[in-house]
């Protein structure tokens, strides 16, 4: 890693505080080539029936209830391109201890068959499914 980041052109991150890691990773001060480059959407202000539809699926789907749980959010493609199988692996532990963590997965692609079924006796792991803007904004201000 030492290496890939003292000879990398740029080190570029979501977020401020990941590129100045990478940076002490390099032991080197920032360029002009070194960015952080926020999320790719703008946050809309969403209408009043817009939270209270979103508010509304979360509370179904018992995302929020009286139990007081770590939620673990994913947003994104279920494809080859991400581990998953390492969180379900982690929610099958935590489960078997008791540890009330609930992993909500957010999303669609070519491995969701695939995850729903080995994840079929994990209670702690929830698919949603795609879902719109006005409920990942909800589910980020609960979570």
């Amino acid at each position: 890693m030492t290496w890939a980041a003292k000879n990398a052109t740029a080190i570029v991150g979501l977020t401020k505080p990941f590129v100045n890691w990478g940076l002490a990773w390099a032991n080197r001060k920032p360029s002009q080539f070194d960015q952080d480059f926020p999320m790719g959407y703008i946050q809309k202000s969403l209408t009043k029936k817009e939270i209270l539809e979103a508010k509304a699926y979360w509370d179904y789907k018992k995302i929020f209830d009286k139990q007081k749980s770590l939620n673990v959010v994913f947003f994104g493609r279920i494809g080859p391109y991400f581990d998953l199988n390492i969180v379900l692996e982690a929610a099958k532990i935590l489960q078997k201890k008791k540890i009330i963590v609930k992993f909500i997965i957010c999303g669609i692609g070519s491995e969701l068959s695939t995850l729903k079924f080995k994840a079929k006796n994990l209670t702690n792991v929830i698919f949603t499914g795609w879902i719109t803007q006005s409920y990942i904004q909800v589910l980020m201000q609960r979570s």
